[in-house]
């Protein structure tokens, strides 16, 4: 089976942070690996794979009640198992919400490798309809959630932004950038324009040509939704199959190489993986599991806590994650990536779960640890069943309810003339 040999209990990340290695997998038997597909997931029976597939099943149909549209498990590059419900919908493209925001990340990769962007290289000669204290923004800034731009949730996710760019520009900074983890939407769009600058083509056509295509992604396969001016929604709306979200998480897991050649530079995988250091669970638009301490997005007022994100999880685990519970966990010590996607699906009271599904929940835990004991050849501490936290109610002055009250911010966001005539 696959091995992790560079370990994810990374040093914290920055600009001056030290990044780990990326995953380096070595197989103890080459049989159990299927090639990369070119095409379509090659399927092993789960019990070829080192899993059990009667608890493998049981594990992927426990989802289907909890309003999960697809889900399936991926080892040592192979199908393993799907839910009962796949049949009729692995080929419809769902919408991944800020999983997009890994793809993203990804995308920011393939322009690095290629050597067309500098991640440390004040975005400035790219926008250059930026004042002068936004052209001093990089793109790590922008990557690790840290750019000091003002937040407000109702203007970032829920408002009608004519052109998300010309708004993330407009933005007041409320911290020094590089300083404070502020986790943002609108502030993706001008990362994936800098790209888009710098590489001097649509990032969806490089999407294409560059990284899906290169993993047997094919063209007409996915939709990524753009806003009213025409820029690419990097912060969410890639609406993509089961399998195709797989593809990105294996990817990944084999630390940016797909069949032999290296999409992604293994510095760059290294960063991506390495925690920023004001949120020990986060990197570049990816969540790490395993830190000290975490915080997640405190839509309902700030919430976090210490040690793993999510305990079930294997302390290398790092996921992809969207609004409604798009998962896709990729885990390097069992050379595993579970896709999960369909709508909200935790059965609980905790509405920081269940409303906007920023904290982890029954979701994560439960499907996490469920295929976890399924497979046979990697022991595993079992933390038992899922507790809730039980009922927690949004505050009436803190997260979104408090940025409702910011009208003026709101409405600036929905007026923000152009900003492209220079």
């Amino acid at each position: 089976f696959a091995a992790l040999l560079a370990s994810t209990a990374l040093a914290c990340g920055g600009p001056a942070g030290s990044a780990t290695s990326a995953p380096q997998l070595e197989s103890a038997n080459l049989s159990l690996q299927c090639a990369n597909p070119r095409s379509g997931w090659e399927r092993r029976a789960p019990s070829d794979l080192g899993m059990d597939a009667a608890k493998l099943q049981e594990a992927l149909d426990w989802a289907i009640p909890h309003t999960t549209a697809s889900a399936a498990v991926y080892r040592h590059g192979c199908l393993a198992g799907e839910s009962s419900i796949d049949p009729l919908t692995r080929n419809v493209p769902l919408d991944g919400w800020s999983m997009t925001k890994s793809v993203t990340s990804m995308l920011v990769g393939r322009a690095v490798t290629l050597g067309r962007l500098d991640i440390d290289e004040p975005i400035g000669s790219l926008v250059p309809q930026a004042d002068d204290e936004h052209a001093r923004l990089t793109p790590r800034e922008l990557l690790t959630m840290t750019s000091g731009l003002h937040g407000n949730y109702v203007r970032d996710f829920l408002a009608p932004l004519p052109d998300r760019v010309c708004d993330a520009l407009a933005l007041p900074f409320d911290h020094a950038p590089g300083t404070t983890w502020h986790y943002a939407q609108t502030t993706l769009d001008l990362l994936i324009y800098t790209v888009e600058r710098a590489i001097g083509e649509d990032i969806q056509q490089f999407a294409q040509e560059e990284l899906f295509g290169r993993v047997g992604i094919p063209a007409g396969s996915w939709i990524w939704e753009r806003d009213p001016h025409g820029h690419t929604n990097a912060w969410a709306h890639l609406h993509m199959p089961n399998g195709h979200w797989a593809r990105l998480g294996q990817l990944m897991l084999q630390g940016g190489v797909w069949n032999g050649e290296r999409l992604i530079s293994a510095d760059y995988v290294g960063q991506t993986l390495s925690r920023v250091a004001d949120n020990h669970a986060y990197g570049f638009l990816f969540w790490l599991n395993g830190g000290d301490w975490w915080r997640v997005p405190d839509v309902e007022g700030p919430d976090g806590g210490t040690g793993s994100v999510i305990p079930a999880g294997p302390p290398d685990m790092f996921m992809m994650v969207g609004l409604g519970e798009q998962r896709t966990f990729i885990v390097p010590s069992r050379d595993l990536v579970i896709v999960r996607l369909g709508e909200r699906g935790s059965h609980e009271t905790d509405t920081r779960v269940t409303l906007w599904s920023g904290r982890p929940g029954e979701i994560d835990h439960e499907l996490v640890r469920r295929v976890l004991l399924a497979v046979n050849d990697v022991p595993y501490a079992d933390p038992g069943p899922y507790h809730s936290a039980g009922t927690v109610l949004p505050p009436l002055d803190k997260g979104i309810v408090g940025d409702l009250q910011d009208v003026g911010s709101i409405v600036d966001g929905m007026t923000t003339p152009d900003c492209h005539a220079n």
